[in-house]
């Protein structure tokens, strides 16, 4: 458990944690933005608009961020466009691009633009 999950109003001042085996090379979080190779994925999504990818050198699994001489890794990025709640309570987020095929590790998300406690 980790510090931002035992006191979630941390999270206004402090990046969750990120797996470095995770992602890209260079990977850099903030409470509001990922960094990868010197890239700000704001800045990006400014320039390019969603949904986007970025491409950058893939991290040899196990090295901490040592990048791989041969293999890419990509980081893609969406825009929310609506949360809804179903009869359950459980929230459903609609995005503006089809991810059902991508093999994404889903629990390094991000939430970009904004620091969340949630």
């Amino acid at each position: 458990m980790t510090l931002t999950a035992i006191m979630p109003t941390l999270r206004r001042t402090l990046p969750d944690p990120f797996n470095v085996n995770a992602w890209p090379e260079g990977s850099q979080v903030t409470t509001t933005d990922v960094i990868i190779s010197g890239v700000s994925m704001n800045r990006l999504v400014e320039i390019c608009q969603t949904p986007c990818v970025h491409t950058p050198a893939a991290v040899i699994p196990g090295t901490y961020g040592r990048p791989s001489s041969h293999q890419g890794a990509a980081v893609v990025v969406v825009r929310v466009t609506t949360v809804l709640r179903n009869c359950d309570a459980a929230r459903v987020v609609l995005i503006d691009a089809c991810l059902d095929t991508v093999n994404a590790a889903w629990p390094e998300t991000r939430l970009l633009g904004r620091a969340s406690t949630v």
